[in-house]
């Protein structure tokens, strides 16, 4: 496994092309595909600019954390099926295992400021090509 850090959301020219950028410890980039409301929110949540509004997120986090569980990571086990799996951590330090959907594990880990994680070698970006994506994007002012 891979631990991932968020590196950028890209917008596309379509509504629906937007992507999450994530890069491992390698120096290797993945790419995620989002809807676009759910990239609206991932932007709020990337550059702080957030306000918490009891979204079904936010009431999810509430409710497990009023069971005395948070989420101490976000794996993402198979982009082709559009798997991922959140590890749920109770208070007497066991782990849960609970099975999500890529752009909702996201968005949680986010919230709840939780660890990401790759488990399959997928959706690689090449490095090339998101360095001269990202120079394009500044220098349109993006």
């Amino acid at each position: 496994m891979y631990k991932l850090e968020v590196r950028d959301l890209m917008f596309g020219d379509n509504k629906n092309q937007t992507q999450i950028i994530f890069e491992d410890e390698n120096s290797d980039y993945y790419a995620f595909a989002l809807s676009s409301e759910r990239a609206k929110f991932v932007n709020l949540l990337l550059y702080q600019t957030y306000v918490p509004k009891n979204t079904v997120y936010e009431v999810f986090l509430n409710f497990i954390d009023a069971l005395g569980i948070k989420v101490k990571s976000v794996v993402i086990e198979d982009v082709e099926n559009l798997s991922a799996y959140l590890i749920l951590e109770t208070q007497d330090l066991q782990d849960i295992k609970m099975t999500i959907c890529t752009q909702d594990a996201f968005l949680i880990g986010l919230l709840a400021k939780a660890d990401f994680y790759i488990k399959k070698d997928t959706c690689f970006v090449d490095p090339i090509e998101y360095c001269w994506l990202d120079f394009v994007k500044r220098f349109l002012g993006g």
